[in-house]
This record gives structure tokens, C-alpha cells and sequence, in this order.
């Protein structure tokens, strides 16, 4: 068979494709945004980390949970 041969799943695999590319597209995204955040923390001074460790603790513990 060659690789130009259209099978009966061709719209399945479309489908499966598009799906791959918007979690692709999810999956970059989220490591662009994760590499903000990574920045904007190690600049912050620690303090003020320290002062609010509770509220990002509390928001960490339950935002990841959900």
C-alpha cells in the first residue's frame, strides 16, 4: 500500500489531529505562561513571598486539587 492511499478512518484521523494541535497549542502555552511566572518570582523579593506564604500556599494546595 502506498502512503497516499486514503483509508476509511482519514476523517477519524483529521479529527485526531486537530485534537493533537489545540492540546499542542494548550501545551505551549502553558509553558510560556509557566516561564512568566518562574521569571516574575525570581525577581520578587523573597520577603514579600514570605509575607503572603500562607495565601500562596492555601492557593497552590487548592488551585492545583481543581
Amino acid at each position: 500500500q502506498s502512503i497516499f492511499y486514503k483509508t476509511i478512518h482519514s476523517d477519524l484521523e483529521s479529527y485526531l489531529q486537530e485534537t493533537y494541535r489545540a492540546s499542542m497549542v494548550g501545551f505551549v502555552s502553558s509553558i510560556i505562561f509557566g516561564f512568566i511566572i518562574m521569571c516574575g518570582i525570581y525577581f520578587i523579593d523573597y520577603t514579600v513571598i514570605a509575607k503572603y506564604s500562607k495565601i500562596v500556599g492555601l492557593f497552590i494546595k487548592y488551585g492545583l486539587l481543581y
